[in-house]
């Protein structure tokens, strides 16, 4: 659990930073040397220029985005399911059946899955287009599509309380682990998943559960119990399901010298050719 383990600090610099400040310093040199070789045809400096600046940009926007999320995570306390209140709550733990219990999902040809609580599930077939020279493109056309889910509880050993899927929209990411794609003759066919005993991080807003939500039998006394997380509630940061943990998430974490300091830095670079 992320409060018994706490949180680990990235290397200032790593190849990363490293093989994208070579390639914009050679990007940067070559296009001004082009630029001054004026009787060499057919070599287009400008669009090289042009090239490195977009590059530059669209790298410091991205390494932007995922320093903004990875630290609004760091920064959001985990809450063990047991002392967490209402209002905006991290939560870390595992998937157990919910008030409903768990899906049975059929996968076509006597396959099945059971113990799901969300997944997807699309169907393609395979199409050939001949163009008009004779040349035949093969491609995948989406003939189906189908998402199920049902409510489930997050346990975190301290305790369980209830997660209201539906809520969250498409902010839900099952990853690669319970995923699957089959073919059968001409089509192909891909489910993604998220089950019973996975690991699933969560971060929401925790609220009391109205009268109609509190289920026959429900121990009361138990302070989790009365509560229900949702996603569609303004928690002040991204609303997000995903399978993993804290540290899954945030394996791709980056000091902030590499995600800001050196893409801006470089996106700033790339414009001197332009004034050079």
């Amino acid at each position: 659990h992320p409060i018994r383990i706490g949180t680990p600090n990235p290397a200032t610099f790593t190849l990363y930073s490293i093989n994208g400040l070579i390639f914009i310093i050679a990007s940067i040199w070559l296009s001004i040397d082009l630029t001054a070789r004026h009787n060499n045809p057919g070599v287009d400096a400008t669009g090289l220029r042009v090239i490195t600046v977009v590059y530059s940009i669209v790298w410091a926007a991205f390494a932007f985005r995922k320093w903004k999320l990875i630290h609004n995570i760091i920064d959001t306390p985990t809450s063990k399911v047991s002392s967490v209140a209402a209002g905006p709550a991290e939560l870390v733990g595992q998937v157990r059946p919910g008030p409903q219990g768990t899906i049975s999902v059929g996968l076509t040809y006597g396959r099945n899955l059971d113990g799901v609580v969300y997944y997807t599930m699309k169907e393609e077939k395979r199409t050939l287009t001949t163009d008009g020279d004779g040349n035949q493109t093969e491609s995948w056309v989406v003939i189906k599509q189908e998402t199920g889910m049902t409510d489930f509880i997050l346990h975190d050993g301290t305790g369980g309380i209830l997660v209201d899927v539906d809520s969250w929209g498409q902010k839900i990411e099952v990853g690669e682990n319970l995923s699957y794609t089959w073919f059968h003759q001409n089509y192909r066919y891909s489910f993604k998943g998220l089950a019973a005993g996975d690991p699933v991080y969560c971060i929401g807003k925790a609220e009391i559960r109205t009268e109609k939500e509190l289920e026959e039998g429900l121990d009361r006394s138990i302070p989790s119990s009365l509560l229900v997380v949702r996603g569609n509630k303004d928690v002040g940061t991204a609303a997000k399901i995903q399978r993993g943990t804290e540290l899954s998430l945030i394996s791709g974490l980056r000091s902030t010298t590499e995600a800001i300091i050196i893409p801006v830095t470089m996106m700033v670079v790339s414009i001197i050719p332009f004034i050079w």
